[in-house]
């Protein structure tokens, strides 16, 4: 293990919201205890969030995080560089449609050529939602107009159903163990 590995679980969603975000906090807190051997659920006021809504370890700014949900899946990213992850279900939609709202001209182009466009929508998909969770920006900016400066990806599908992508410096040089 490299101090600059970053680490990556998973874990079955709840079944409501509540008991999903429950579940993924939790699976934060056990990862960080894991890899660091800190046990966060034991200190007051844990989780902090920054100005742009991205949550932070009030006690650890050392250590990232970052959590995404969709469908059966929590999935978590832990790790000592900013990182951002978003996992996403592969269902139908109006690809096109949604990604003219949300998709660079380029990217659009990529989408409308792609062998299957499902599978374009949602690697672009994922990996805008983990830049966006990188930078703590959110999503409240044009989509289409990310530069993605300064950073880089990683994708792989959870199964065949669920596409994934995480978003580390530029400059990283660990490992993913997940």
């Amino acid at each position: 293990m490299k101090e600059t590995d970053v680490f990556v679980d998973k874990i079955k969603a709840g079944d409501t919201y509540q008991e999903t975000h429950e579940k993924a906090v939790t699976l934060m807190m056990n990862m960080v205890k894991k890899q660091y051997g800190i046990e966060v659920s034991s200190e007051e006021c844990p989780i902090s969030v920054k100005e742009g809504g991205k949550p932070f370890l009030t006690h650890h700014k050392e250590i990232f995080y970052n959590i995404s949900h969709s469908g059966k899946w929590i999935i978590c990213v832990v790790g000592k560089v900013p990182l951002g992850i978003d996992i996403q279900y592969k269902k139908d939609a109006d690809y096109e449609k949604i990604g003219k709202r949300i998709l660079s001209k380029q990217e659009f182009t990529e989408l409308k050529e792609a062998e299957s466009i499902k599978d374009r929508f949602y690697y672009f998909w994922t990996k805008k939602e983990s830049y966006v969770k990188y930078t703590g920006e959110g999503i409240c900016m044009d989509l289409g107009k990310l530069t993605y400066e300064g950073c880089r990806f990683y994708h792989w599908m959870l199964d065949e159903d669920y596409q994934l992508a995480l978003c580390v410096p530029e400059t990283w040089t660990g490992s993913i163990i997940k």
